[in-house]
């Protein structure tokens, strides 16, 4: 872990959290970094002494902190905290310490500085289940890691935090992006997480059945009379029905979520790209090459090296 929290430094040095948070902001820790109201400060930081800053200390200059009110870092402080998107950073150690408001107004959290620098999500149990595991993994060693098309756990986020009773209503998925902030050394600062929004449905609960059927195995075959048995509707009906609400037939959707995942795959250039198609559930020939590029506009191959 390579930052602690002022309460941590506190109990460390032996001294108050208010004393270490005022140390913070006349710039007497070397290295912290203020997000909002919080500060992150490095592990090995020594407790200042007699309250004399250390030689040749001075505030982070890290491309995130957000506690200068002028220059460069104020310039970006705003870009970031008006980005139009939902957006997080967190440590290296898995600690979230700061979120923009469109994060906090998407989640409808009832106080942001009631997670900032408590919420961990190496602690997060649902990971696999929110089927974010291997993104987390990836993006916490370094890597810029895209995952699509991710459902958001509604009634996981109404019982973690509360006040969003609203998103009950509807079936959000978004595309997510992290990845890593460095500083001059390259040594790895920050995590950021983007959430954008790639669908959204106010859905009948029958047919959400029969949709997250699909999204669920997508790796097998085609099963029309097996989604269909989750909505306790006929086929005709439960196709008539999905097709109303989502825009999408049912077999249409089916590969829409099939394509996107070989996508994903494909940017993992440590497998080929047959074994890409072996782990989504099929072959690698003409037939589904030409299903990938009719969905996407280029071949597999074209797609890999175009965003490799």
């Amino acid at each position: 872990m390579e930052y602690i929290t002022v309460k941590q430094a506190a109990e460390k040095w032996g001294v108050t959290a208010r004393q270490v948070q005022s140390l913070c902001e006349k710039g007497k820790v070397d290295g912290a970094v203020r997000f909002g109201r919080t500060w992150a400060i490095h592990q090995d930081a020594e407790k200042p002494k007699n309250g004399r800053p250390k030689p040749n200390s001075r505030p982070s200059d890290s491309i995130t902190s957000v506690q200068n009110s002028s220059g460069s870092n104020e310039i970006l402080r705003r870009i970031v905290e008006s980005f139009p998107y939902p957006m997080h950073l967190s440590l290296p150690d898995g600690t979230l310490v700061y979120a923009n408001t469109a994060f906090i107004n998407s989640t409808m959290v009832r106080k942001a500085e009631s997670f900032y620098g408590k919420y961990n999500v190496f602690s997060e149990t649902e990971l696999e289940k929110w089927g974010m595991k291997e993104h987390v993994l990836k993006a916490f060693r370094g890597e810029t890691v895209h995952t699509y098309d991710v459902k958001v756990p509604t009634m996981d986020l109404i019982n973690k935090f509360g006040n969003c009773e609203e998103l009950n209503m509807e079936a959000i998925y978004q595309n997510i992006t992290s990845f890593p902030i460095s500083d001059e050394l390259n040594r790895l600062q920050y995590i950021a997480t983007i959430f954008i929004t790639s669908k959204q449905y106010h859905i009948k609960q029958e047919i959400m059945k029969g949709k997250e059927y699909l999204d669920s195995h997508w790796q097998d075959e085609f099963n029309m009379d097996a989604a269909a048995k989750t909505s306790n509707f006929s086929k005709a009906h439960f196709a008539r029905l999905f097709k109303k609400y989502t825009s999408y037939t049912p077999h249409d959707y089916y590969l829409e979520v099939k394509i996107n995942r070989i996508k994903e795959k494909l940017l993992d250039l440590n497998i080929s790209i047959s074994q890409t198609f072996s782990e989504c559930g099929v072959n690698y020939n003409s037939h589904y090459v030409g299903i990938f590029k009719d969905k996407v506009g280029m071949t597999p191959s074209e797609y890999r090296k175009v965003n490799s």
